[in-house]
């Protein structure tokens, strides 16, 4: 494959995943997400968050985007949950389950379990009418019209859109809250980013 097919695909990865994300940045207010800020500004507690695959790397780079603004929250994965990580949750806690399909069976199973906790629970989700986005408190639902790919199959697109809107809940919290960048410097004192906030 030459050089310009091969610039040609990943153009049209970009694109396509931009356009998603301008699609959904204009219909946030459709969704749950003002909710969702608003109930993680009040708790006291931990946002955890659940994701399997795909959704689960999205969902670690949230849980330490939350982290470094000034909201705890750490990960657990769906099916170490079921053999002794629900201990790791409290009543303070905020669940955050991101499925794209919204019936990922790992997440789905825990459902009963969560709400015998009566935690809250926010659901990131592609599909608005499936069993997790009834099953949840909260629901932010986006739409795309595909996956990258030709086979419309790699989670691509719809973990772009993911990890925005998990992105654009941390900036959220971290701008209605006020914290400033001397606060995010005491949570991350090292790298280049440290250095440059240090200097300040």
């Amino acid at each position: 494959m030459d050089k310009q097919a091969i610039l040609h695909i990943g153009s049209r990865v970009v694109a396509k995943e931009a356009e998603a994300l301008y699609a959904i940045a204009a219909t946030l207010g459709d969704t749950g997400f003002y909710e969702a800020v608003n109930l993680i500004r009040a708790s006291a507690g931990h946002v955890i968050i659940l994701g399997v695959g795909k959704s689960g790397h999205v969902g670690r780079k949230i849980c330490s985007s939350l982290s470094s603004i000034g909201t705890p929250s750490f990960f657990i994965h769906p099916v170490e949950a079921k053999h002794g990580d629900l201990g790791m949750i409290t009543a303070d806690d905020i669940i955050i389950l991101i499925s794209y399909s919204g019936r990922t069976d790992e997440i789905m199973q825990l459902m009963p379990y969560l709400h015998q906790r009566e935690v809250p629970v926010i659901a990131i989700t592609g599909n608005r009418l499936s069993p997790l986005a009834e099953s949840a408190d909260i629901v932010i639902a986006f739409d795309i019209k595909g996956e990258a790919c030709s086979y419309d199959i790699v989670p691509t697109v719809s973990a772009s859109a993911t990890l925005a809107l998990g992105d654009a809940m941390a900036i959220a919290l971290m701008e209605s809250r006020g914290f400033s960048a001397q606060d995010f410097s005491k949570n991350h004192p090292a790298g280049h980013l440290g250095a440059l906030l240090a200097a300040r």
